[in-house]
């Protein structure tokens, strides 16, 4: 097993800026802008950003958040299985992306009768009340962003934890570029490097390093496997890192 840890310190201030005041408690916010998948959960990351909070984009809380403000319009739902290379209309693959990543999932019960690809591992929360399939290639909607904070003294330290086979994976990449995760691209830099990067961004959900090429990937806002072409780059290089004790949506025990 490839794991390491070490311990860094992340100075943090508190920033409230466009007059935003955000609370202690989590708080949700509905955006009717239409965005693209990634340029959404960049969106609720950054609003948070401006806070001092935490922001991405809802998932478990969606339905009962829309039946309140009542929005007709479809909406990302943060619920994927971009873990998996395909899925099944009955497969257990589905997870919310907020929370820390498995395998074992959910099913999609209450889809629409149409038919699907089994490449599309996104979902949508249409204006009749059901989950659609998607990819992340296809369609802006509106989303809903929720903020949590994060520890507001001065200093935090932490031990930051990266494991290989935290989560097992028959592969690291999938086929299709239709429905590929969010990512951040780092070119010549070291394992270690990379992994300090990923563990200072609150983005950051698992990390890639090619021993080749020295390339370093970031999966941002969810975890999800390689796309395909960066797979084809010097494949036999690549190794994937999980961020194995971080979620956007919970609080660590020693952030509190």
């Amino acid at each position: 097993m490839n794991i390491f840890a070490y311990s860094f310190s992340l100075m943090i201030a508190l920033n409230y800026v466009n007059g935003r005041n955000f609370t202690s408690n989590n708080s949700l916010e509905l955006h009717e802008y239409k965005y693209s998948y990634c340029k959404a959960h960049e969106t609720c990351f950054s609003i948070g950003k401006t806070g001092n909070q935490i922001g991405y984009m809802v998932g478990e809380k969606l339905f009962r958040f829309i039946s309140i403000v009542k929005h007709n319009q479809s909406v990302w739902l943060n619920l994927n299985a971009l873990l998996h290379q395909t899925v099944g209309p009955n497969d257990t693959s589905w997870i919310y992306g907020e929370k820390i990543p498995t395998l074992a999932g959910q099913s999609m019960n209450d889809t629409q009768d149409i038919e699907v690809c089994e490449s599309s591992r996104v979902a949508l929360y249409t204006n009749d009340k059901h989950i659609r399939r998607t990819s992340t290639s296809e369609g802006n909607y509106s989303f809903v962003c929720e903020y949590r904070p994060i520890n507001r003294t001065v200093g935090i330290t932490r031990a930051e934890v990266f494991n290989s086979k935290s989560i097992i994976l028959k592969r690291i990449h999938v086929d299709s570029e239709k429905s590929k995760g969010c990512f951040q691209y780092i070119h010549n830099i070291s394992l270690l490097l990379c992994s300090f990067r990923c563990s200072v961004d609150l983005a950051c959900r698992s990390m890639y390093h090619n021993s080749i090429n020295s390339e370093c990937i970031h999966a941002k806002y969810v975890d999800s496997l390689m796309a395909p072409d960066d797979w084809n780059k010097h494949s036999s290089g690549w190794k994937r890192f999980t961020r194995v004790n971080w979620s956007l949506a919970k609080v660590p025990s020693n952030e509190t």
